[in-house]
């Protein structure tokens, strides 16, 4: 089956061009508090991030919950990825190729996607990319941009290229996520985190003032109160259920 990818390798190529590898300081990604709330510390987990470039996912995995870390990218950025995980000493297995034709050795117990479900018209198949490689028990996290509210206007207006890179159906409707891994999963967290953040370029001034209200939002303790509107991604965190063995066949259990 053919996958309609509405980004390409080539913009992605040109997305990561120049860019250096950051060191990592401290568990401070905006999704740590969310993700710390579900996610055991196991030095035996084995951890693949879909979409990989740049790395910084796969290093904060690794140094927070010690999982052993793998990812998977079509881009020839993924160099990026090598020297990110050299520069924070991480152990890692990175795979340059398509996920769609990858053939993996093993089962993971975690899975991670951020901003890559959004781009693909069959995003069915591309769910079930994710847990056709985790293990039952295993846990799927996916985030996708909230390019809705405020954020559809202001992307399409700064950011049209971006913004046209997206799936909306997917975007617009993310109730959807929730309503296919249902089917095979336990659902842990389905929802928006923090109340403001742009994730796409904007004019000086207006970056200035959303800079200006985040500054006033972690004064006043409003950091983190997820919306539709103004939040800048959804997450889901689900596990995949236990598989139970009947007369007739084996099945996905209940969770």
């Amino acid at each position: 089956m053919e996958i309609s990818d509405k980004s390409s390798k080539n913009y992605w190529d040109d997305v990561w061009r120049g860019r250096r590898p950051a060191k990592y300081v401290g568990p401070f990604v905006e999704a740590h508090p969310l993700l710390k709330r579900y996610l055991p510390v196991e030095r035996t987990f084995k951890f693949l991030e879909i979409g990989c470039v740049p790395g910084n996912w796969m290093v904060y995995f690794h140094k927070e919950y010690r999982y052993q870390v793998s990812g998977i990218d079509y881009s020839d950025a993924v160099s990026l990825v090598h020297e990110t995980c050299e520069l924070n000493q991480v152990p890692a297995t990175i795979c340059h190729g398509d996920v769609f034709y990858a053939q993996f050795p093993m089962l993971f117990d975690v899975i991670f996607s951020a901003g890559f479900v959004e781009h693909f018209e069959e995003w069915q198949r591309v769910l079930e990319l994710h847990l056709q490689w985790l293990r039952p028990g295993g846990y799927v996290i996916i985030s996708v941009p909230n390019v809705r509210g405020i954020h559809k206007l202001l992307m399409r207006a700064w950011s049209p290229a971006d913004f046209a890179m997206q799936r909306l159906e997917i975007i617009s409707r993310p109730e959807k996520l929730r309503e296919f891994l249902s089917g095979s999963c336990k659902i842990l967290y389905f929802g928006y985190w923090v109340t403001w953040r742009p994730f796409y370029e904007l004019p000086r001034s207006l970056d200035f003032t959303s800079r200006a209200i985040r500054r006033i939002l972690r004064m006043t303790g409003l950091q983190n109160l997820p919306n539709r509107h103004f939040s800048p991604s959804l997450w889901v965190i689900a596990s995949k259920c236990q598989i139970k063995n009947s007369d007739s066949s084996d099945s996905l259990g209940k969770c």
